[in-house]
Formats: structure tokens, sequence, C-alpha cells
């Protein structure tokens, strides 16, 4: 019942919904070395890294962690991680979840880097983030399990990007906005 009612919703559930945002994202300075990356790979759990100019509002492609690993097992010489990296897709905050899911597909990509209104880095969504809008939470062996909501002796703690209509099924509230998610 849960999947089906996700499977609807999936439909009108936009890219700001699911993303992970700036000050969660694990990115890498362009003109970083391959030790930098590979540690930030390994630290992260994340196996494709957005790679910035100068600042992460200025994102100019991805790495992933097996071109990084095919190229230092060939014994190549990397002169900079501009030769390995992958064009990044950019989209704006409210493309629709179906649509971004084709245009993924179409682009051979799992990483979308998210555009504020005014062409900066909101955040990026992965094929991971939308698959488990539908299925809910899917934990790997790098995933720590935080309960986003925890009840204490006077109330509740809740993490701050916690959906809204998760936080009501969870505690039993009608809490409503249409400002916020």
């Amino acid at each position: 019942r849960q999947l089906l009612h996700s499977v609807f919703e999936f439909g009108d559930t936009v890219a700001r919904e699911v993303m992970t945002p700036r000050v969660d994202l694990d990115a890498a300075l362009v003109s970083s070395s391959i030790d930098d990356v590979m540690e930030i790979i390994q630290a992260s759990g994340h196996s494709r890294i957005p790679l910035y100019e100068d600042t992460d509002d200025q994102i100019v492609g991805v790495i992933h962690a097996k071109d990084l690993l095919a190229a230092k097992s060939k014994g190549a010489e990397i002169v900079s991680l501009r030769t390995l990296m992958r064009p990044a897709l950019f989209i704006p905050e409210n493309k629709k979840l179906y649509d971004l899911m084709r245009e993924m597909r179409i682009h051979r990509t799992e990483l979308a880097i998210v555009q504020d209104e005014f062409g900066g880095t909101a955040g990026v969504v992965s094929v991971e983030d939308m698959v488990e809008e539908l299925v809910g939470d899917i934990l790997d062996e790098y995933d720590v399990e935080e309960a986003p909501i925890e009840r204490n002796g006077t109330g509740w703690i809740v993490e701050g990007r916690t959906n809204i209509y998760d936080l009501n099924t969870e505690i039993g509230a009608s809490l409503e906005s249409d400002e916020f998610d």
C-alpha cells in the first residue's frame, strides 16, 4: 500500500524535495590531487564526486571512483582531474522526478546537479535518492542509520530536513506548509 502511495506521489515530487543539499555535499576542487579526491571518496562512501572551479557554485564536472582507480592501476600519468571528469547534468530545483529519471537515463548518468533560480548549486540528486523516494531508505555498508525523529522526555527532536508528511505520520500531527518541504 505504501509503495502504491509512493508511486502516485512520485509524479508530483520535484528534485528539491529529495536532493542532498549543498551544505551536505561532498565535492572537490578540480585542481585537487588524485589522492585528495580518493580520501573524499573513501570518507564519504560516494562513488561520484562533483568537481568545482572556485566555489561549489561552479560545478564543472563529476569524477567517478572507478575512473580514478582505472587510471591509477594503469600507471597513467594524470596531469589533471579534468582529463578524467565526466560532464555534469544540471537541472532546476522544480524538475519533476519522473522527467528527471528519463533525462538521466538519456544522458547515462546517475548524478544531477540541482541549481537554484540564480544558477547556484542547491544540491545534488542521484538515482538512489529517487528510488528511495519510492521504496524507502536503502542502507548500504557505508550508511549510518540515524533516526530523523526522536522522542525525548518533553517532546520531539526532529532533523531539520525531515519531510513534513513523514513527521505528521510519525507523531500523529497535521502540520501543513505551502512554503516548505
